[in-house]
């Protein structure tokens, strides 16, 4: 491997290339988790055997670069979490900044304002964030849902989630069967995760990645949201939670 041909301290600098995805939780990381630990483990490695030449960079998403490009799912996952991509002039300033600071590895990301619906990572806890990016709070009426009478508010929040799918599957709200399985109707990874984060700002809640194929229909999505609106927010699940499928 590149450590064993050129050995700490042979080279003028070595930069790996990691990810930090690990870092936020988003899905689909499990193959890559082992390879982007390799390299950061190497980075630190070679900086105990007295080398300043190695530094592992976790990069964010690339605005515009890479798989940024055939996936509106990252921005979606990434803006779930408080984070943002990055301009690539953003990401050689940062990999000057490691080097300048002789750092073994850095983890290159924007945060982002707090936003409803949103749980940042423990790790990015009091880090400061990016003003300028913050995403704008949807205004639907689901932020009235406090005002529902109790015996009324499933059908509510399930007529809010019926006029989402709606929305985003292009379709008339009255095609919207509560009973049938998204994913009969067209349901796609992307629209999954844009309905998600829509209805986290429309009601205020955190949600998990799988909500839409736990929670197949309407109705079910409707009345899971239901219990986390009426019970203690320490019970609600995280982003991460699996939470059950209901019929």
């Amino acid at each position: 491997m590149l450590h064993e041909l050129f050995p700490a301290g042979s080279l003028d600098f070595l930069a790996l290339f990691s990810s930090a995805g690990l870092l936020l939780g988003l899905p689909g990381q499990a193959s890559y988790a082992a390879g982007n630990a390799l390299l950061d483990g190497l980075a630190r490695h070679r900086r105990a055997l007295g080398s300043a030449d190695t530094v592992s960079l976790a990069w964010t998403s690339w605005r515009g670069l890479g798989m940024s490009t055939s996936s509106a799912v990252i921005d979606l996952e990434l803006a779930a979490r408080g984070t943002a991509d990055i301009t690539a002039d953003e990401a050689f300033h940062a990999w000057d900044f490691a080097y300048r600071h002789a750092l073994p590895y850095a983890a290159v990301l924007r945060t982002l304002p707090p936003e409803p619906g949103v749980t940042r990572p423990l790790i990015l806890e009091g880090l400061p964030t990016d003003e300028a990016l913050g995403a704008v709070v949807d205004q639907g009426a689901g932020s009235d849902w406090e005002a529902v009478p109790a015996d009324e508010l499933e059908a509510y929040v399930i007529s809010g989630v019926a006029d989402r799918v709606a929305e985003q599957m292009n379709l008339p709200v009255a095609a919207v069967d509560p009973h049938r399985p998204l994913a009969e109707m067209g349901l796609d990874s992307i629209m999954s995760v844009v309905i998600r984060r829509g209805l986290e700002r429309q009601f205020r809640l955190s949600l998990p990645s799988t909500l839409l194929w736990n929670q197949p229909t309407v109705t079910a999505i409707g009345r899971l949201l239901t219990r986390l609106l009426t019970e203690d927010n320490d019970d609600a699940p995280s982003s991460d939670d699996q939470v059950p499928a209901t019929a």
